[in-house]
């Protein structure tokens, strides 16, 4: 019999996690069953319960199973009928039984499948079998993700690959120059110094002779490091890369310097690498020395950058079509390649373990001196950037788009102020947490709350063990919960934050009536602050009044909310009609297409939520979109990409939810 805390640890998982999948299944293993292992498998891994029931408001029933052993040898009948599933990746390690309110559920763990094991499938059929996980569904695997999951199967190195056709003709000789120049200052007595260009790249991976067909030529590792950008392009169109440095600590605020790929230089990763280290570390405020542009001395920090930027490159993989992405902000360094990554994010920052998309690229990169060996980079960036103390870096996946990022930030993750609080509030007992403890604490006290989303986005560590974390600490008296289910936020004890719901008690409960300023721009007093760049947004004397105790409204009818100091729109027909008719003016291409293209709907959604919070239930109204549709096709991507902002980022997914520009907030700053 599983105890009390046992079970609410394990509602808090289910609560939090989209990788877990619950299913009624009284007498028999469910059908869809296979759809969720091949999708689990196929992702992330996850875990299935046998016997539990979703409610319509989101909380769960136990209806249990009975005669579990059958429905245990139905499933691994099934895993070990070829005919059924592609492999078994289940062993009795990966199930158990767990009594609850004197009902039996079944949990069963599906692992994340390794590259070789992939695509996994269901019932002999890869293109109709195959599925993966997104969100909190099992979609069927398009032919492209198809595709990538066989060419990922193979022992041989992506890089590794002859391409016929392709000579020294196609290199850009200047780069391999500079390559070869490094090479001989690094090790002058190297036989390779020797060398003709030819059995110089064959050396090293970039060229290849097949002993079968006698074929010979440069491989894909050699095209992408020394090759003239217009013949990495007539083999891989969709090729690109690219350097943004923004101005300020916004994804949306202007770029001050920006490389491409547009002709004015070779477009090859080794030259790409040269210049883009250069710009990411001109002007950083730690200790570094050259030499004739060769290194002398240098910090812990610029070594994680190098690593990271070379990384980046060597993991990427080429068949995708994304762009490795290198964003310089004051406040971060931000790499991106498309790819997911091979090796576990937990086993990757360990270090000691190693699977290189392109081991040839990393090679020849290792052979100048410009990377660790195989399978210690990302242990080395993570402990490299802990030496000054700043954020822990973030390395995280985007499934959906098959895409590996690493944040490097630039922020004192701890002031001491904070630590002498919470050693005042805790003793020696917060000293003694484990480092996720320790964050998800520091969070708390520097922000006043912390949820699964947040910890997430400081964090590497698995969702998992974020979920259990948090209901831990509160068991442990360390933090204090508010909310319920996907809604629960925790604070420190004796720290108190609003709910959504108290914030809009506060203001419907109120009955005041005053007036604005003479301006109407700026009403600090009442926590608004309204912009006087448009004048239908702020118009000069402004009436703030209550409304039949409906709470308090601007002379546009948008709601006045203590905690927010920007109005917000929670009800259309409470608008008055000209400013109602305006925003319907801006939403009016989403009204008529059921379809547009995804910049093109989220820049009407900008324009909307420009000055103003706007909840999600009139934007649906607005855009003549489902609520469900509109968060998970747009504002969820929108807010991970900064461009919206929540307006109680304490509960996201709060049927009261609004959202801003985060370039309207900036203005305020």
């Amino acid at each position: 019999m599983a105890d009390l805390s046992e079970w609410n640890e394990l509602i808090a998982e289910l609560r939090e996690s989209s990788e877990i999948e619950c299913k009624k299944a009284k007498k028999d293993l469910p059908k869809d069953f296979w759809e969720t292992y091949s999708a689990f498998s196929n992702t992330n891994g996850g875990t299935v319960f046998l016997g539990l029931t979703e409610q319509p408001d989101g909380s769960f029933e136990v209806t249990g199973v009975q005669k579990p052993e059958l429905i245990l040898k139905r499933l691994f009948d099934g895993l070990n009928n070829p005919e059924k599933a592609s492999v078994n990746l289940l062993t009795n390690s990966h199930i158990e039984v767990i009594d609850v309110e004197d009902k039996q559920v079944i949990k069963i763990i599906v692992p994340k499948a390794h590259r070789k094991d992939k695509p996994v499938f269901i019932n002999q059929n890869p293109k109709l079998g195959c599925y993966v996980r997104h969100h909190e569904g099992d979609y069927r695997a398009d032919e492209e993700t198809l595709q990538r999951m066989w060419a990922e199967k193979g022992h041989e190195p992506r890089d590794a690959q002859l391409l016929v056709n392709f000579s020294l003709d196609d290199l850009d000789l200047d780069t391999l120059k500079r390559y070869r120049q490094t090479f001989f200052s690094r090790d002058p007595e190297h036989r390779f110094n020797s060398l003709e260009d030819k059995e110089f790249l064959r050396q090293l991976g970039g060229w290849r002779r097949d002993r079968s067909t006698k074929e010979e030529g440069l491989t894909l590792a050699g095209l992408l490091m020394f090759g003239d950008g217009a013949s990495i392009k007539e083999y891989l169109h969709h090729y690109h890369l690219d350097y943004i440095e923004r101005e300020a600590a916004n994804k949306s605020s202007r770029y001050v310097d920006r490389l491409t790929i547009d002709g004015t230089w070779s477009g090859n990763l080794y030259d790409f690498y040269l210049r883009v280290y250069r710009k990411l570390t001109t002007d950083l405020k730690v200790k570094f020395n050259l030499d004739d542009d060769n290194r002398t001395e240098i910090s812990p920090v610029h070594e994680a950058i190098r690593e990271a930027l070379v990384n980046t490159l060597a993991h990427a993989d080429f068949s995708c079509h994304k762009a490795i992405t290198v964003v310089k902000r004051p406040d971060m360094f931000g790499f991106r390649n498309p790819g997911l990554m091979r090796v576990p994010i937990n086993k990757a920052i360990e270090g000691g373990e190693s699977d290189c998309r392109n081991s040839a690229i990393h090679d020849m990169f290792r052979m100048v001196g410009l990377s660790e060996r195989l399978g210690s980079g990302v242990n080395s960036i993570f402990s490299n950037w802990s030496d000054r103390h700043w954020q822990l870096p973030k390395l995280y996946e985007l499934v959906d788009t098959e895409q590996t990022l690493l944040e490097l930030r630039m922020i004192d993750l701890v002031d001491q102020e904070v630590i002498t609080h919470l050693n005042g509030l805790f003793g020696d007992k917060f000293e003694k947490l484990e480092p996720l403890d320790r964050t998800i604490l520091i969070t708390a006290a520097t922000e006043k709350w912390v949820n699964h989303e947040r910890v997430m986005q400081l964090t590497s560590e698995h969702s998992r063990e974020v979920t259990l974390a948090l209901p831990r600490l509160e068991r442990l008296s360390f933090l204090h919960s508010t909310g319920s289910q996907k809604e629960k936020f925790y604070t420190l004890p004796g720290s108190k934050v609003s709910t959504v719901d108290e914030i809009f008690s506060g203001a419907l409960n109120s009955q005041v009536t005053f007036e604005a300023s003479s301006e109407g721009s700026n009403i600090s007093s009442e926590g608004s602050n309204i912009s006087s760049e448009d004048k239908s947004v702020s118009p000069k004397g402004a009436t703030f009044k209550s409304t039949n105790g409906k709470g308090r409204r601007d002379d546009l009818g948008r709601l006045i909310l203590s905690d927010l100091h920007f109005p917000f729109i929670d009800d259309l027909n409470a608008l008055d009609e000209k400013f109602k008719d305006k925003l319907l003016t801006s939403a009016s291409k989403s009204r008529a297409n059921k379809r547009l293209p995804k910049d093109e709907m989220q820049n009407i959604i900008k324009s909307i939520c420009s000055h103003n919070y706007v909840s999600r239930p009139v934007l649906a109204e607005l855009l003549n979109r489902s609520s469900d549709a509109l968060r998970q096709g747009h504002l969820s991507q929108m807010i991970k990409d900064s461009d919206l902002t929540y307006a109680f980022p304490q509960q996201p997914t709060h049927e009261k939810q609004g959202y801003i520009t985060s370039e309207t907030l900036k203005s305020q700053e």
